[in-house]
């Protein structure tokens, strides 16, 4: 899978993209194993490209992650929008998604295919501690 270097758990003191990576593979299983059928393969011909991974909530279709193979041959954008076209012809008519406001291309991405940023549920703030550690501890 291609390096996650512009999602948020990059800048998490200590993160590597080893380590970042990792916790998306690991990430990725929970839709597959939840609801396969909203989890798809982004092909260009026959071959497999990266995948796009979701699960269908009662608040509409919940866009966990999109992940391209390391030698892919596409895009991001394009894998994006296979997944759009795919989702909507299966029915789905609203969808929601949690990303960084640092991740520029997804942001750019969603606006490209005519997505509405709404609101901000959640925010996380990062904070250092009296003694310059992220541990909380004075």
């Amino acid at each position: 899978m291609m390096p996650f270097t512009t999602e948020r758990f990059s800048q998490v003191p200590g993160a590597t993209p080893k380590r970042t990576n990792g916790r998306y593979a690991l990430w990725s299983g929970r839709p597959a194993a939840e609801d396969p059928a909203w989890c798809m393969e982004g092909l260009d011909g026959d071959e497999v490209q990266g995948w796009f991974l979701s699960t269908m909530t009662d608040r509409g279709l919940k866009l966990t992650l999109a992940k391209l193979r390391r030698d892919a041959q596409i895009a991001g954008l394009n894998l994006f929008g296979k997944a759009m076209i795919e989702y909507a012809l299966r029915g789905a008519t609203m969808g929601r998604a949690s990303f960084s406001a640092s991740n520029l291309p997804l942001m750019n991405a969603c606006v490209s295919f005519g997505a509405r940023l709404d609101r901000c549920e959640h925010s996380w703030l990062w904070t250092e501690g009296c003694n310059g550690s992220h541990d909380g501890q004075c």
